[in-house]
């Protein structure tokens, strides 16, 4: 039989138990505290996602600005916060209890710290309790929780009550566990995207799970069979930028002109003004939710393509860039560069694709996040290529 424990730490008094215990985690959410949680795959930090301060303290002691995902105890609230469709709701309700990343409400039923949880971006995870613990403490608190890993940024997360007892004590107040604990971690859940217009659906590797460029291209082409054709591979790595790769019986990487990884921070310095980047893909997320506020609002057309008038000479990543500057010294508003900036890489996957004689198009990367950038390339190339994510 499970039964659960609340210790705070720093106190000598001894763990509270059963629902003493739940009702001490309840409390230590509505004071700002941050509250351990076991969980099968690591104990996840919670914090209430309407304070502020809780938030960036959670931040400080995790050392990270990475955006933070949200737990609910009931999918209805969640509907009320966040734009939600059928593919979304089944991958929510689905026995592997994904992260699904979604698009904020316009007027969100909670009041949700939204700025301190995923600054400058138009999606944010959520998620459902997967876990026994989990629900029982989220019936009780009945309001949105951010979630975050037990773990400095770049460290293994804390999975044992006992064992990891110190590196808990550096990140939260107290903890919530069960007897007897978990011994083997499991993997944690997955991160799933649905692409805007498409609906595609779009997973996320953990680092622990990233292949090189190359393989997991190659494990696209097996997954789709599409191992016969000729097929183009468009990697983002960590940084933000393409490689690509021709992947038929022998793989050949294709030369790379330019600065992609400038091109995508330069570009969010000057439409964004964000002059430094704080963790992976931060400028390439930026920019896609700037080109959100104007997708959402207007039929793309690759006419609007900065590489209309290319002169087939320059490294697309410099002439984009010097378009981008050129269309925000003239005035332009910055969701509509931006997304003229989205269609020119969509034009330019599809221009790549026709050089090289390729019957499909691969997308992939450790953390592939720009589902506009997918759907453009699948609207405007779908018809004359497979393409696979």
């Amino acid at each position: 039989m499970t039964d659960y424990r609340f210790a705070r730490f720093g106190s000598p008094a001894p763990p509270l138990e059963g629902a003493s215990a739940i009702e001490a985690a309840v409390e230590g959410l509505n004071e700002g505290r941050i509250i351990a949680i076991q969980h099968p795959s690591g104990f996840q930090l919670l914090a209430d996602a309407a304070h502020s301060r809780a938030i960036q303290r959670l931040r400080q002691r995790k050392g990270t600005l990475l955006p933070f995902p949200l737990l609910y105890h009931e999918l209805f609230i969640l509907t009320e916060d966040l734009e939600v469709d059928a593919a979304d709701m089944l991958a929510l309700q689905s026995p592997e209890n994904p992260i699904v990343l979604l698009t904020r409400n316009a007027d969100p039923l909670s009041p949700l710290a939204f700025d301190a949880l995923a600054p400058g971006l138009s999606r944010i995870g959520a998620t459902l309790p997967g876990t026994p613990l989990l629900r029982h403490l989220m019936a009780h608190w009945q309001k949105p929780a951010v979630m975050s890993s037990a773990n400095r940024h770049g460290a293994p997360p804390a999975t044992h009550p006992q064992r990891d007892r110190t590196q808990l004590a550096a990140l939260a107040d107290a903890m919530l566990f069960q007897l007897p604990p978990y011994e083997a971690p499991v993997p944690q859940p997955p991160i799933v995207l649905h692409s805007p217009m498409n609906r595609t659906e779009i997973r996320f590797r953990t680092g622990t799970e990233s292949q090189a460029p190359l393989d997991e291209l190659m494990v696209i082409r097996q997954r789709t069979k599409l191992e016969t054709v000729n097929s183009l591979g468009l990697f983002w790595d960590e940084r933000g930028y393409l490689q690509y790769r021709i992947t038929g019986r022998h793989s050949t990487p294709l030369l790379i002109e330019g600065d992609w990884g400038g091109l995508f921070k330069n570009a969010a310095a000057i439409l964004l003004g964000l002059s430094e980047v704080h963790y992976p893909y931060e400028a390439v997320m930026r920019l896609e939710s700037a080109a959100h506020a104007y997708f959402r609002h207007n039929f793309p057309k690759l006419t609007l393509s900065f590489l209309q008038d290319w002169d087939g000479r320059t490294a697309i990543p410099d002439y984009l860039l010097k378009a981008v500057a050129e269309a925000h010294s003239q005035g332009h508003e910055a969701a509509l560069i931006a997304a003229r900036l989205h269609l020119s890489i969509a034009d330019y996957a599809g221009r790549q694709a026709e050089a090289q004689q390729a019957d499909s198009i691969l997308l992939s990367g450790r953390y592939f996040k720009n589902a506009w950038l997918l759907d453009l390339i699948c609207r405007f190339w779908g018809s004359a290529y497979a393409i696979a994510c």
